[in-house]
Formats: structure tokens, C-alpha cells, sequence
């Protein structure tokens, strides 16, 4: 699991996107507080939270694009992510979001169901051409 310190690390670089996903929906639950604790250490400001499997970009892109009144970086969270419940449009516009944050940090999660006893994941592939995210698979051995 990514620990506490390699979260401050990406923090300090600037890192905007965090994305933690696995097949167990504990550990992903972990590692987004973790990074939340994290990312919010340093304001007094509390995250803000959009639930659910497909939360409305229309509601990211406010919450990203709020400039936070004491000077940090807003954070975002969508705590339960699941890729496969948006369309096609609405994929392109979040990934497009994601790669365009000025004023915040988002923290994603997601629990995808093994498949034949690998991970299928849909979302991660379409992430990795971002600049600068770190996606972090969670297994129960790491």
C-alpha cells in the first residue's frame, strides 16, 4: 500500500491526480484516506467529497476549479469511482478535467472485480498519458 511518506513525496513535486484502485474496496478506502489525510495536512479546509460510482463533472469542475481562501490547493475526492458507468463523452470531459487542474488535487478510487483472476480495469489506461498522476494498485501483499 502507498505509504504516508511516498504520498508527501508526490505531494511536494505537485502531483494533481491521485488514483488507487484494487479488488479489495478496504484497501482502496486506506490508501484515498491516507492521501487525503495527506494532501489536506497543510489546510484547514476540509475535502471536498463527490460520492458515488459516477458523480457529475459539471460538480468536479466546480469543485476544481474553486479557488480555496487560504492559498492551497483545493482537494477533490471521488471516493468510489467506477470508469464503466460514464459514457463515452462524459470519460473524455473527466480525463480532460483531470489533465487540466490548476487550483486542485484530486483524489480517485475505485474497486474493480477480478475477471478470471486478473484485475479488469478500464480507467487506469486511459489515465497514464496524464501528466504528472500516480496511479497505485493496491494488492493484499504490498
Amino acid at each position: 500500500m502507498a505509504t504516508e511518506a511516498k504520498l508527501r513525496q508526490l505531494a511536494d513535486k505537485g502531483c494533481p491526480v491521485y488514483y488507487f484502485y484494487s479488488t479489495e474496496r478496504y484497501l482502496v478506502r486506506q490508501a484515498v484516506n491516507a492521501a487525503v489525510r495527506v494532501l489536506s495536512a497543510d489546510s484547514d479546509e476540509d475535502a471536498t467529497v463527490l460520492d458515488g460510482a459516477a458523480p457529475e463533472i459539471e460538480g468536479l469542475i466546480m469543485a476544481a476549479g474553486t479557488i480555496s481562501f487560504f492559498g492551497t490547493r483545493r482537494v477533490v475526492v471521488l471516493p468510489e469511482v467506477d470508469p464503466g458507468a460514464y459514457g463515452a463523452k462524459d470519460l473524455d470531459e473527466l480525463c480532460s478535467t483531470l489533465a487540466s487542474l490548476e487550483n486542485a488535487v484530486v483524489v480517485l478510487g475505485s474497486v474493480f472485480p477480478l475477471e478470471r483472476n486478473k484485475l479488469k480495469a478500464g480507467m487506469p489506461f486511459l489515465l497514464y498519458g496524464l501528466f504528472c498522476i500516480s496511479i497505485i494498485i493496491i494488492n493484499d501483499g504490498i
